[in-house]
């Protein structure tokens, strides 16, 4: 039976490497902070409209899309937070597989691996919201401009990006 692990290996804590101090505590209290609002935001959003229907029989429809935009940037911002966590779930037949040393370059191999995905899915999502930006694309119900949710996909990716980046740094030392 395959043991199930984090991509990275092990948990990683302590010192940060590639984002450090002030800035690496910004970037993670921002990261957590997004989340936890946008969390907290669709909680108390989908109770008022359960309410407003069922009490007052009327509907707030715009209450669906401003979570579902909510939901969409928890998702990215919770992405890098399982990064920076260690928390994200991979299956390691094929490194047990191998001798200690062996491991350790197939960790760093699955990093780099992680790495490029997401410069290729940022670039990707920077494309998309400027495609947004240019056409003025509007959400239907609060007529918010349409990049801001797109930001998310950017935004959480590089986010991951720089924690992958860390977590590289970290194998790479050990």
């Amino acid at each position: 039976m395959a043991r199930v692990q984090t991509i990275t290996g092990e948990r990683t804590k302590g010192a940060s490497v590639f984002v450090s101090g002030l800035l690496g505590r910004l970037v993670n209290h921002f990261e957590e902070w997004a989340a936890i609002a946008a969390l907290g935001g669709m909680t108390i959003l989908y109770s008022l409209s359960i309410l407003s229907r069922y009490i007052t029989k009327t509907s707030m429809p715009w209450t669906d899309e401003l979570v579902r935009f909510l939901f969409i940037w928890a998702t990215f911002m919770g992405a890098s937070i399982g990064v920076r966590r260690g928390a994200h779930l991979g299956v390691s037949v094929v490194q047990n597989l191998l001798p200690p040393k062996g491991q350790k370059t197939f960790l760093v191999l699955i990093t780099l691996c992680c790495v490029f995905t997401c410069a290729v899915l940022a670039w990707h999502g920077m494309t998309m919201v400027h495609l947004q930006f240019t056409m003025g694309q509007r959400s239907s119900q609060l007529g918010i401009p349409i990049y801001w949710v797109g930001l998310a996909i950017p935004t959480g990716l590089l986010l991951s990006l720089a924690q992958f980046i860390q977590v590289l740094f970290l194998k790479l030392r050990a």
